[in-house]
Protein backbone atom coordinates (compact mmCIF):
# COMPACT_ATOMS: atom_id res chain seq x y z
CA UNK A 1 0.00 0.00 0.00
CA UNK A 2 1.01 3.60 -0.32
CA UNK A 3 2.07 5.11 2.95
CA UNK A 4 4.03 8.18 3.85
CA UNK A 5 7.18 7.80 5.92
CA UNK A 6 7.26 11.50 6.61
CA UNK A 7 4.30 13.78 5.78
CA UNK A 8 5.41 16.50 3.43
CA UNK A 9 3.94 19.86 2.58
CA UNK A 10 4.09 21.14 -0.94
CA UNK A 11 5.94 24.47 -0.84
CA UNK A 12 3.67 26.08 -3.40
CA UNK A 13 0.23 26.42 -1.82
CA UNK A 14 0.84 24.60 1.47
CA UNK A 15 -0.89 21.38 0.31
CA UNK A 16 -0.79 18.46 2.78
CA UNK A 17 0.74 15.55 0.83
CA UNK A 18 -0.22 12.88 3.39
CA UNK A 19 -3.94 13.18 2.69
CA UNK A 20 -3.36 13.10 -1.06
CA UNK A 21 -1.23 9.94 -0.86
CA UNK A 22 -3.97 8.24 1.16
CA UNK A 23 -6.49 9.10 -1.53
CA UNK A 24 -4.31 7.45 -4.17
CA UNK A 25 -3.97 4.32 -2.02
CA UNK A 26 -7.42 2.94 -2.81
CA UNK A 27 -6.75 3.24 -6.56
CA UNK A 28 -3.21 1.85 -6.61
CA UNK A 29 -3.31 -1.07 -4.13
CA UNK A 30 -4.65 -4.63 -4.59
CA UNK A 31 -2.16 -6.67 -2.59
CA UNK A 32 -0.06 -5.59 0.36
CA UNK A 33 2.60 -8.27 -0.29
CA UNK A 34 4.30 -6.81 -3.28
CA UNK A 35 7.31 -4.89 -4.48
CA UNK A 36 8.36 -2.09 -2.19
CA UNK A 37 9.76 0.91 -3.96
CA UNK A 38 11.38 3.92 -2.31
CA UNK A 39 10.35 7.00 -4.22
CA UNK A 40 11.74 10.48 -3.67
CA UNK A 41 9.20 12.76 -2.03
CA UNK A 42 7.26 15.37 -3.92
CA UNK A 43 8.10 18.99 -3.28
CA UNK A 44 8.82 22.11 -5.28
CA UNK A 45 10.69 21.69 -8.57
CA UNK A 46 9.34 18.49 -10.09
CA UNK A 47 11.41 16.03 -12.12
CA UNK A 48 10.77 12.47 -13.25
CA UNK A 49 13.17 9.85 -11.86
CA UNK A 50 13.41 6.04 -11.73
CA UNK A 51 15.39 4.79 -8.69
CA UNK A 52 17.26 1.64 -9.86
CA UNK A 53 18.44 -1.50 -8.12
CA UNK A 54 17.61 -4.37 -5.81
CA UNK A 55 14.98 -2.92 -3.50
CA UNK A 56 13.09 -5.57 -1.52
CA UNK A 57 13.17 -9.29 -0.72
CA UNK A 58 16.45 -9.89 -2.50
CA UNK A 59 14.68 -9.61 -5.86
CA UNK A 60 15.43 -7.34 -8.78
CA UNK A 61 12.19 -5.48 -9.48
CA UNK A 62 11.43 -2.89 -12.12
CA UNK A 63 11.37 0.63 -10.79
CA UNK A 64 8.48 2.93 -11.56
CA UNK A 65 9.13 6.65 -12.20
CA UNK A 66 7.56 9.19 -9.87
CA UNK A 67 7.99 12.88 -9.35
CA UNK A 68 10.93 14.15 -7.35
CA UNK A 69 11.92 17.45 -5.83
CA UNK A 70 13.21 18.72 -2.53
CA UNK A 71 14.21 16.49 0.40
CA UNK A 72 12.52 13.52 2.09
CA UNK A 73 10.96 10.34 0.73
CA UNK A 74 7.69 8.46 0.44
CA UNK A 75 7.87 4.69 1.04
CA UNK A 76 5.38 2.96 -1.24
CA UNK A 77 4.26 -0.44 -2.45
CA UNK A 78 2.65 -0.76 -5.87
CA UNK A 79 0.81 -3.98 -6.73
CA UNK A 80 -0.37 -3.01 -10.18
CA UNK A 81 1.29 -3.61 -13.49
CA UNK A 82 4.04 -1.28 -14.61
CA UNK A 83 1.57 0.51 -16.88
CA UNK A 84 -0.84 1.10 -14.02
CA UNK A 85 1.93 2.20 -11.69
CA UNK A 86 3.10 4.62 -14.34
CA UNK A 87 -0.22 6.39 -13.97
CA UNK A 88 0.55 7.38 -10.39
CA UNK A 89 2.71 10.44 -11.31
CA UNK A 90 -0.11 11.69 -13.54
CA UNK A 91 -2.65 11.33 -10.73
CA UNK A 92 -0.32 13.08 -8.29
CA UNK A 93 0.40 15.92 -10.71
CA UNK A 94 -3.33 16.35 -11.45
CA UNK A 95 -4.15 16.51 -7.75
CA UNK A 96 -1.40 19.02 -7.04
CA UNK A 97 -2.53 21.16 -9.97
CA UNK A 98 -6.10 21.14 -8.70
CA UNK A 99 -4.99 22.13 -5.21
CA UNK A 100 -2.71 24.83 -6.63
CA UNK A 101 -5.52 26.30 -8.74
CA UNK A 102 -7.87 26.31 -5.76
CA UNK A 103 -5.24 28.18 -3.77
CA UNK A 104 -4.64 30.63 -6.62
CA UNK A 105 -8.36 31.38 -6.92
CA UNK A 106 -8.63 32.69 -3.38
CA UNK A 107 -10.23 36.14 -3.74
CA UNK A 108 -7.83 39.03 -3.27
CA UNK A 109 -8.62 41.59 -0.57
CA UNK A 110 -10.94 44.34 -1.77
CA UNK A 111 -9.29 47.60 -2.79
CA UNK A 112 -10.02 50.29 -0.21
CA UNK A 113 -10.73 53.57 -1.94
CA UNK A 114 -10.70 57.01 -0.40
CA UNK A 115 -10.34 60.65 -1.46
CA UNK A 116 -7.14 61.44 -3.39
CA UNK A 117 -4.39 63.33 -1.49
CA UNK A 118 -4.69 67.13 -1.54
CA UNK A 119 -1.99 67.54 -4.20
CA UNK A 120 -4.43 66.01 -6.71
CA UNK A 121 -7.34 68.00 -8.14
CA UNK A 122 -10.66 67.26 -6.45
CA UNK A 123 -12.88 64.49 -7.78
CA UNK A 124 -10.50 61.51 -7.93
CA UNK A 125 -10.34 58.45 -5.71
CA UNK A 126 -7.10 56.99 -4.36
CA UNK A 127 -6.08 53.58 -2.99
CA UNK A 128 -2.81 52.34 -1.51
CA UNK A 129 -2.01 48.75 -2.45
CA UNK A 130 1.54 48.49 -1.16
CA UNK A 131 3.88 50.41 1.10
CA UNK A 132 3.58 53.98 2.28
CA UNK A 133 3.77 56.38 -0.70
CA UNK A 134 4.64 59.24 1.62
CA UNK A 135 7.85 57.56 2.78
CA UNK A 136 10.99 56.10 1.22
CA UNK A 137 10.53 52.59 -0.13
CA UNK A 138 8.47 50.67 -2.66
CA UNK A 139 4.86 51.77 -3.12
CA UNK A 140 1.93 50.85 -5.36
CA UNK A 141 -1.18 53.03 -5.60
CA UNK A 142 -4.24 53.40 -7.81
CA UNK A 143 -6.00 56.54 -8.98
CA UNK A 144 -9.61 56.50 -10.18
CA UNK A 145 -10.27 59.62 -12.29
CA UNK A 146 -13.59 60.92 -13.59
CA UNK A 147 -14.02 61.83 -17.30
CA UNK A 148 -12.02 64.91 -18.31
CA UNK A 149 -9.85 64.84 -15.20
CA UNK A 150 -6.62 66.84 -15.71
CA UNK A 151 -3.39 66.73 -13.75
CA UNK A 152 -1.51 69.88 -14.79
CA UNK A 153 2.19 69.77 -15.76
CA UNK A 154 4.31 68.58 -12.87
CA UNK A 155 7.33 66.52 -11.85
CA UNK A 156 8.18 63.78 -9.36
CA UNK A 157 11.43 63.36 -7.41
CA UNK A 158 11.58 59.68 -8.43
CA UNK A 159 10.59 57.62 -11.47
CA UNK A 160 6.83 57.03 -11.82
CA UNK A 161 5.69 53.79 -13.48
CA UNK A 162 2.10 53.99 -14.74
CA UNK A 163 -0.17 51.15 -15.90
CA UNK A 164 -3.66 51.87 -17.22
CA UNK A 165 -6.15 49.48 -15.62
CA UNK A 166 -9.22 50.77 -17.45
CA UNK A 167 -10.28 53.72 -19.57
CA UNK A 168 -7.95 55.92 -21.62
CA UNK A 169 -5.11 58.09 -20.33
CA UNK A 170 -3.44 60.86 -22.32
CA UNK A 171 0.06 61.52 -21.02
CA UNK A 172 2.25 64.23 -22.50
CA UNK A 173 5.54 65.97 -21.84
CA UNK A 174 6.02 69.71 -21.48
CA UNK A 175 5.00 72.75 -19.47
CA UNK A 176 1.51 73.12 -20.94
CA UNK A 177 -1.33 70.65 -21.54
CA UNK A 178 -1.53 69.75 -25.22
CA UNK A 179 -3.58 66.61 -25.87
CA UNK A 180 -2.63 66.59 -29.55
CA UNK A 181 0.96 65.76 -28.65
CA UNK A 182 0.15 63.37 -25.83
CA UNK A 183 0.63 59.62 -25.81
CA UNK A 184 -2.64 57.66 -25.70
CA UNK A 185 -2.63 54.74 -23.30
CA UNK A 186 -5.53 52.28 -23.12
CA UNK A 187 -6.21 49.44 -20.69
CA UNK A 188 -2.98 47.49 -20.27
CA UNK A 189 -0.82 50.36 -21.50
CA UNK A 190 2.35 51.14 -19.57
CA UNK A 191 4.68 54.14 -19.41
CA UNK A 192 7.42 55.48 -17.17
CA UNK A 193 7.71 59.18 -16.35
CA UNK A 194 11.32 59.67 -15.32
CA UNK A 195 12.24 61.71 -12.26
CA UNK A 196 12.15 65.49 -12.75
CA UNK A 197 10.61 65.24 -16.27
CA UNK A 198 7.80 67.74 -16.87
CA UNK A 199 4.59 65.90 -17.80
CA UNK A 200 0.79 66.05 -17.52
CA UNK A 201 -2.13 63.64 -17.68
CA UNK A 202 -5.72 63.76 -18.92
CA UNK A 203 -8.42 61.10 -18.42
CA UNK A 204 -10.59 60.45 -21.47
CA UNK A 205 -13.64 58.93 -19.86
CA UNK A 206 -13.47 57.37 -16.43
CA UNK A 207 -9.94 56.02 -16.09
CA UNK A 208 -8.17 53.96 -13.44
CA UNK A 209 -4.37 53.84 -13.35
CA UNK A 210 -1.93 51.99 -11.15
CA UNK A 211 1.30 53.74 -10.22
CA UNK A 212 4.31 52.15 -8.58
CA UNK A 213 7.82 53.27 -7.77
CA UNK A 214 10.16 54.19 -4.96
CA UNK A 215 8.78 56.78 -2.57
CA UNK A 216 8.17 59.33 -1.53
CA UNK A 217 5.40 59.91 -4.08
CA UNK A 218 5.25 63.69 -4.45
CA UNK A 219 3.82 66.00 -7.11
CA UNK A 220 5.59 69.31 -7.75
CA UNK A 221 3.56 71.49 -10.12
CA UNK A 222 5.41 73.55 -12.72
CA UNK A 223 2.99 76.43 -12.23
CA UNK A 224 2.23 77.06 -8.58
CA UNK A 225 -1.25 78.26 -9.52
CA UNK A 226 -2.07 74.71 -10.72
CA UNK A 227 -1.39 73.22 -7.31
CA UNK A 228 -4.77 72.46 -5.69
CA UNK A 229 -3.22 73.14 -2.29
CA UNK A 230 -2.78 76.78 -3.30
CA UNK A 231 -6.39 77.27 -4.32
CA UNK A 232 -8.27 79.88 -2.31
CA UNK A 233 -10.77 78.36 0.03
CA UNK A 234 -14.30 79.75 -0.28
CA UNK A 235 -15.35 82.09 2.46
CA UNK A 236 -17.73 80.59 5.04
Amino acid sequence: MLRSVRPQKINDGGVDLKGFVENIESMAVKNQESRRVLYPAISAGFAVVAPPGRISGGRNVPTVPLLRGGSGHILTSCTHSREECMRIPTMIAAGLLTASLAHAQTPAPAVKWGPAPPFFPAGARFAVLQGDPGQSGVYTVRLDMPPGYVIAPHTHPTDEHVTVMSGVLLLGMGDAVDTKGATTLRAGGFITAAASVHHYAVARGRTVVQVHGIGPFIINYINAADDPRNAKKPLP
